[in-house]
């Protein structure tokens, strides 16, 4: 059995459409059944097109897991194989080489850091997330930010080698 997973964030709203559709529910069948059955339809729509997004969300994750790490490999590679050719321009030598120790760390990040917390994250119920969550999604967002600053960062020295490289 396949078991859905979800964001955080999908998880509260998912809970929060649930509380209203309970909370809605005996004061609708006071009113009338019409009312009752509009107030179902509107929220399990909404619950539906929130489970739809999240689907979409997860299964866009896990079209991406393929791809992403070829292109990072492939940015080492390239930056490497530059830095290479470079070796007897020691001012684009040296960008071009920290710009790989910068993709290095980004994929070392990922292997080592992301990736053994999205698959931990995986485990997880959406009906009973774990005590510790708050601190584990705020771990991912270190390493998320430190991975998207040394991305950052050897965009900056390639392009700034092929500036210095034109001069």
């Amino acid at each position: 059995m396949v078991r859905r997973q979800h964001t955080a964030r999908g998880l509260r709203a998912l809970k929060l459409f649930k509380a209203v559709r309970q909370s809605l529910a005996p004061a609708a069948q006071t009113s009338g059944g019409a009312v009752a059955h509009t107030t179902d339809e509107v929220l399990l729509e909404q619950t539906a097109k929130i489970e739809a997004s999240l689907g979409t969300r997860f299964g866009l994750r896990v079209r991406l897991t393929i791809p992403l790490p070829t292109i990072v490999l492939l940015g080492l590679l390239f930056t490497a194989v530059a830095a290479f050719q470079a070796r007897n321009d020691r001012a684009v030598f040296y960008v071009l080489a920290t710009a790989t120790v910068c993709v290095l760390a980004v994929g070392v990040i990922t292997r080592f850091g992301n990736i053994p917390i999205n698959n931990q994250i995986l485990t997880w119920s959406a009906d009973s997330p774990p005590a510790k969550w708050a601190t584990i999604a705020q771990t991912w967002w270190r390493l998320q930010t430190a991975r998207l600053i040394l991305q950052t960062a050897a965009l900056c020295l390639v392009s700034s080698a092929v500036l210095i490289r034109t001069k």
